[in-house]
């Protein structure tokens, strides 16, 4: 059994590395954005894309993830606040 790889096999893995690391930075920018300008802001994709230096193609695949993420994240406060304040209302704090 052949154990090495050959150097075409190796080719790719250095390109697949750095893809994961820009694609790790543009979802922490993209995050950022998110998070300062909220899930429905106007900011565009392109915008996004040239202030972290990517093309637009990696990034779109993870902002629609992003933003699904964030609502999510809102809703979740929502309803935490929510049972903060039934719990309040129904004298929970009692010991």
């Amino acid at each position: 059994m052949d154990f090495m790889n050959t150097p075409e096999q190796f080719a790719h893995i250095p390109k697949d590395i750095l893809r994961d690391r820009r694609m790790t930075l543009a979802a922490k920018g993209l995050y950022s954005v998110i998070c300062t300008f909220g899930p429905d802001s106007p900011v565009s994709i392109t915008a996004v894309a040239e202030l972290l230096g990517l093309p637009v193609e990696e990034i779109d695949l993870i902002w629609d993830e992003m933003v699904s993420f964030m609502r999510l994240k809102e809703k979740e406060e929502e309803l935490f606040r929510a049972m903060a304040e039934m719990q309040q209302e129904l004298g929970g704090s009692q010991n």
